[in-house]
């Protein structure tokens, strides 16, 4: 096992083993212990730079405690970093019909305030 609080940056603990390795033995040895998803999350996320996989691991966390505010506000973050630049350029896109279109779907009309970022 290793010691969490002391791993660098190159995802490697004090002791020279691998992180990520350790993460994936214990949850092949307990699948849906939400601490252990949730904390390779967040390794994925910080250390790694996967936001794919780290979205994956936060839901899995999700599915195994759905009561567990902070993975949920985690995976909350992460969805919308993700993925808010492409509602923002579909927001800013030019296409008067496929806006009207949208804003319709939404209940929207074309007097309707827009809050453009």
């Amino acid at each position: 096992m290793f010691d969490i609080a002391n791993f660098t940056a190159t995802g490697t603990n004090g002791n020279g083993e691998n992180i990520e390795e350790n993460y994936k033995q214990m949850i092949e040895e307990d699948p849906s212990n939400p601490l252990i998803l949730k904390s390779y999350a967040q390794f994925l996320y910080k250390v790694n730079q996967d936001l794919g996989g780290a979205k994956e691991y936060y839901s899995r966390a999700i599915l195994a405690d759905p009561m567990d505010s902070e993975a949920l506000v985690m995976y909350a973050k992460l969805v919308w970093q993700l993925h808010h630049d492409h509602a923002i350029f579909l927001l800013h896109t030019p296409v008067s019909f496929g806006r009207q279109r949208a804003m319709m779907k939404m209940g929207m009309t074309a007097s309707s305030p827009i809050l453009f970022l």
